[in-house]
């Protein structure tokens, strides 16, 4: 299942560009070798690990992006205390 490696390496790379259009359907493609693998028992004990790994390093990349915008939202409420940017 080579095409979990490939995979893996799209999904990151989509996060980390912030093309997070992409993130659905390569989530669906994800998935759907997951089952498939599942379905036809071709998942080996590494590839288990590797998804495993993809999955945690998502939610890292997702919570390391929360705090960025958590960032941004604070900096631009502190210029809006500043004066009024609706004109």
């Amino acid at each position: 299942m080579q095409k979990i490696d490939l995979l893996s390496k799209r999904i990151i790379s989509s996060f980390e560009m912030d093309k997070g259009d992409d993130l659905p359907k390569l989530a669906k493609e994800l998935s759907d070798l997951i089952r498939e693998g599942i379905e036809k028992n071709l998942l080996t004990t590494e590839e288990l690990k590797k998804i495993q790994r993809l999955l945690s390093h998502l939610e890292k990349l997702g919570l390391q992006k929360r705090e960025e915008l958590n960032r941004q939202r604070m900096n631009f409420n502190k210029l809006k205390s500043y004066g009024d940017f609706s004109s």
